[in-house]
C-alpha cells in the first residue's frame, strides 16, 4: 500500500563508473572517529576531485536523506579538503553502492496531514555551533517530503536555545509548504503538528515568557508564538528514541545509524 523512490540506476552507474563495488554489505557510512581524525591530517586532497564526488552524493541525497548529516559536515570542507576527508566521502559511496536499493517509502494509507520533526544537537562543531536538524512529511507515518540538516549559523548559549533555533528554521519551511498546499487546492485546515523531544524549548516557542536568559533570542521566538497563535503551528513533545529527525542533527554510525535511518526513510512501517 505504498510506493519506494530509489536512485539505484544512477547510484549503480556512478559506483560502477569509479570501480566502487564492494563485496560485503556495509550497515552504515563510517565511524565518526574517520571524521574527527580528518580534522588534524596535514595532507591535502584535490578540491575539484573532491567537490565532484561530493556534488555526486548530493544529488543522491534526494532520495536517501539518512546521509545528509555526513554529507553536511565533510561539505564544509570543499575548500580545502585532506586526504582522510576524501577517504570519508568514498567510504559514504561505498555504503551507497552496499545499500542502493534503499530509499523513500510513502504509504498510500496515510491521511493528508503536514507533520514535521524537529531536532537539535548543541555544540556538535568545533567551533562551539549547533547542529539543526528537521523534516516535514504528509502523515506522521509518511517519508519525508522535505528535510534539512544544517550548522546552526549563531552558537547557542544552552541546549534549550539550540533546539529553538531549530524550531525557527522548520516553522519558516513549514509555512512554506503550508502556502504551496493551499495554491494546490488543498485548504489546511489543521495546526500543523511539530514534534520535538526537548519540552524547555517547547514552552518557549508555545508560551511567550520573556526572561533575561531568552533576551537575545527574542525575536526569533516571537515569530514563533505569533504562528502558534494564529493557529498555524501546535507544537508537542515526542520521545527521543522516536524523534524522526535527530540523524539529521549529528553522526551516527552502527546500529543507532540503522535504528534512527529506518525511522527517517520509513522503512520501519514497511511491514
Amino acid at each position: 500500500d505504498g510506493i519506494k523512490i530509489n536512485q539505484l540506476g544512477f547510484i549503480k552507474a556512478y559506483t560502477a563508473a569509479h570501480g566502487i563495488l564492494p563485496t560485503t554489505p556495509v550497515p552504515s557510512p563510517l565511524s565518526v572517529n574517520v571524521y574527527k581524525t580528518a580534522q588534524s591530517d596535514s595532507e591535502m586532497a584535490d578540491p575539484e576531485e573532491y567537490a565532484s564526488e561530493l556534488g555526486a552524493v548530493q544529488f543522491v541525497c534526494k532520495t536517501r536523506l539518512n546521509i545528509l548529516t555526513w554529507v553536511s559536515f565533510l561539505a564544509q570542507h570543499q575548500a580545502a579538503p585532506t586526504r582522510t576527508h576524501a577517504t570519508a566521502l568514498r567510504k559514504i559511496w561505498v555504503y551507497l553502492a552496499s545499500t542502493a536499493n534503499e530509499g523513500l517509502y510513502y504509504r498510500s494509507s496515510c491521511a493528508i496531514e503536514l507533520t514535521a520533526y524537529c531536532d537539535a544537537s548543541w555544540h556538535t562543531h568545533e567551533t562551539g555551533h549547533g547542529h539543526s536538524g528537521f523534516m516535514l512529511s504528509l502523515g506522521q507515518r509518511n517519508a519525508p517530503i522535505l528535510a534539512v540538516s544544517k550548522k546552526q549559523m549563531l552558537i547557542a548559549c544552552s541546549s534549550a536555545e539550540a533546539e529553538l533555533m531549530a524550531m525557527f528554521l522548520c516553522a519558516q519551511k513549514g509555512a512554506f509548504v503550508r502556502q504551496i498546499m493551499e495554491d494546490l487546492g488543498y485548504k489546511v485546515k489543521q495546526p500543523t503538528t511539530v514534534l520535538s523531544d526537548s519540552i524547555p524549548a517547547i514552552t518557549m516557542a508555545s508560551q511567550y515568557h520573556h526572561q533575561q536568559a531568552s533576551k537575545h533570542i527574542a525575536r526569533r521566538f516571537l515569530w514563533v508564538n505569533e504562528q502558534v497563535r494564529l493557529g498555524h503551528f501546535t507544537f508537542k513533545y515526542v520521545a527521543t528514541k522516536l524523534m524522526r529527525a535527530d540523524i539529521l542533527t549529528k553522526l551516527m554510525c552502527g546500529k543507532t545509524f540503522q535504528h534512527c535511518s529506518a525511522l527517517l526513510l520509513g522503512a520501519d512501517h514497511t511491514q
